[in-house]
């Protein structure tokens, strides 16, 4: 089996080989080869935005953004939109549809790069991944690595050239992404090991030669590196901040920065060889738009703009639809509390999610941990049976299309294309052509079993959907007798015993332990049956050889069959080969023969 290397991997590959090829012959900054006009350029940036888009004017949205770029754009600007991570989790409007609306929104304003925050994680990592892909504009990270192949799972950098200027951004997400979103994320599916790793180290030392080569890469093909990272200025945060990265690094000339909420317009931060770097960052939900303006000469300065009273109508129009969606379907008020819930320091007024406890996180954790362990278990299984048939149904209409094409395809291979070929080797008699013939006919033979496996595929998803349906129904009868006793059976009970209070005590009593004896009993009958089946099962199972007995002689009598079919056919190519000697000793002779004969 080839193995190809995918088109990322190869550009990446042939990046970083490009980039220590002039590093080591000391090639000249990509400045130094670009002769155009450089015009002024200007970049407006976004971080822990975290699906706040309900806000009204004057706040800002992604209409807002969107009409703001497209501002400067009429005026005959250059101008870049980027994003500092932790977009797709934080509101009803993004986990709704788990972060597809967001970016379709993202889209539509025109995003040109992005890196991923801690939360882009939080829906998982198959479907992290998938929003990546559905992005128009391409995700950057220079420190998330897939362990099983020690390559990075996205590109470092992303170079634009902008008003004859050659801009680059270096992506860096947090390595607290492990513990500020799901660990299990990032390992096996049997949660055995990691398979993915967000570089960082204990000391920062990983961290920091991740970005650095990065970083050197980028200053061979751009007059100015950007970081765009998810890393914060929390103490919490060391030794992975944004200040640290830039003290240990060399080569950045400006770090927008995410993750610690911080409002940042313009910091200076020394890097490891004492030049100053710009740092900034807008805070978080939309309060600001970062715009750094990079001037002619090469001066960078920053500003944060906390509104914009115009909006894009197309954008606008998909953000309202959706907020007005989600509003429907939540805006449905199913109970009163004599409590008023909050999130921040009534006392203070200051926030107190993620910081301290609220009695909101109070109700919303009792009210979790009640349902899934004290009311009902079986709900979680008949939801994922229901996406279970979902899935089943949508691969078993794949499998018919798959077929169907399939068979198509080679009926008209055997039709068209084998019997051309069978026919040039007919009228050429060339032993290539008839190799070529039969090598097209074995191919769709090959085909034919492969359809034929997935015919048998085809047919176990089919048994699939009703075995799944015949559980899932035995879940929900079971899910709505316990519903029935909570709602009626405790109760009954509880009169009951007011009424064995009152009436009859030993009666009552006696009756109610004959009820539970009797439901023991039911119960352990029943669990003894199952035992029983359980163990027989096993126990057959365990007495089965991980090969039969029958496979062993079947494949034992293939090889004999092979190795006797091998015999022969050398034999034959011995006995061919040793007439074939002869003649060509006789012709040999023959020829010298003539040749005496001439020399006469």
């Amino acid at each position: 089996m080839k193995h190809l290397i995918s088109r990322r991997n190869f550009l990446k590959a042939a990046g970083v080989t490009t980039a220590a090829a002039a590093m080591a012959v000391g090639a000249p900054a990509a400045s130094a080869c670009w002769t155009g006009e450089k015009s002024e350029v200007t970049i407006l940036y976004t971080n822990d935005v975290h699906t706040y888009i309900d806000k009204q004017a004057p706040k800002l949205t992604y209409a807002a953004i969107a009409a703001l770029k497209q501002s400067y754009q009429n005026a005959g600007k250059k101008v870049l939109l980027v994003d500092a991570g932790d977009h797709v989790q934080g509101t009803a409007y993004g986990s709704m549809d788990q972060g597809a609306s967001i970016i379709e929104l993202m889209n539509a304003a025109g995003y040109d790069a992005a890196t991923p925050g801690n939360h882009e994680f939080d829906y998982g990592m198959d479907r992290a991944k998938e929003l990546m892909r559905d992005a128009d504009f391409p995700y950057l990270s220079c420190n998330w690595v897939d362990l099983r192949t020690n390559l990075r799972v996205l590109p470092e950098i992303k170079v634009f050239v902008r008003g004859g200027v050659r801009i680059a951004f270096v992506g860096i997400t947090t390595p607290e992404t492990f513990t500020k979103s799901t660990p299990a994320y990032f390992m096996n599916k049997a949660q055995t090991k990691y398979i993915y790793d967000i570089l960082g180290g204990e000391d920062g030392q990983k961290l920091y030669s991740a970005v650095q080569k990065a970083v050197d890469k980028a200053k061979c093909l751009a007059d100015v590196v950007i970081g765009l990272g998810h890393l914060g200025v929390d103490p919490s945060s060391s030794p992975w901040t944004s200040e640290e990265v830039i003290a240990h690094t060399t080569g950045f000339d400006a770090f927008i920065d995410g993750h610690s909420h911080t409002v940042m317009e313009n910091k200076q931060v020394a890097d490891a060889s004492g030049r100053l770097v710009t740092l900034t960052q807008t805070g978080s939900y939309f309060a600001n738009v970062g715009e750094m303006t990079i001037a002619p000469d090469g001066t960078i300065s920053t500003r944060l703009v906390s509104t914009y009273d115009q909006e894009d109508p197309a954008v606008a129009a998909e953000q309202a639809a959706w907020v007005s969606s989600v509003d429907e379907m939540l805006g449905e008020k199913i109970a009163v509390a004599d409590t008023k819930f909050y999130i921040t320091d009534p006392a203070t007024g200051k926030r107190r999610i993620r910081s301290g406890e609220t009695n909101l996180g109070d109700f919303v954790a009792d009210g979790i941990y009640t349902y899934f362990n004290e009311v009902e278990q079986l709900h979680c299984d008949i939801a994922m049976l229901d996406k279970m048939y979902d899935l089943n149904m949508a691969y078993f209409k794949e499998l018919s299309m798959y077929i169907l094409a399939g068979k198509k395809k080679l009926a008209n291979v055997r039709a068209n294309e084998l019997q051309q070929a069978m026919d040039k080797a007919k009228v050429s008699g060339l032993p290539e052509d008839a190799q070529a013939a039969r090598d097209l006919a074995d191919q769709c033979e090959r085909f034919e079993k492969k359809l034929y496996d997935l015919e048998l595929t085809r047919n176990i998803s089919l048994q699939m959907g009703p075995q799944i349906r015949l559980l899932q129904n035995n879940d929900t009868m079971m899910a709505e007798k316990i519903q029935s006793t909570i709602v009626n059976t405790i109760p009954l009970w509880k009169n009951q015993m007011v009424l064995a209070l009152g009436l009859a005590h030993s009666q009552q009593a006696m009756q109610a332990e004959r009820a539970v004896t009797d439901m023991t009993n039911d119960l352990l009958k029943k669990n003894a049956e199952a035992l029983k089946m359980g163990t027989i099962e096993t126990a057959k199972e365990s007495q089965r050889g991980v090969v039969d007995i029958e496979t062993l002689q079947q494949t034992n009598k293939s090889l004999i069959e092979t190795l006797d079919e091998l015999n022969k056919i050398q034999s034959e190519g011995r006995a061919k080969r040793a007439a074939a000697e002869q003649e060509l000793n006789r012709i040999e002779d023959e020829l010298k023969a003539k040749m005496m004969e001439i020399r006469s």
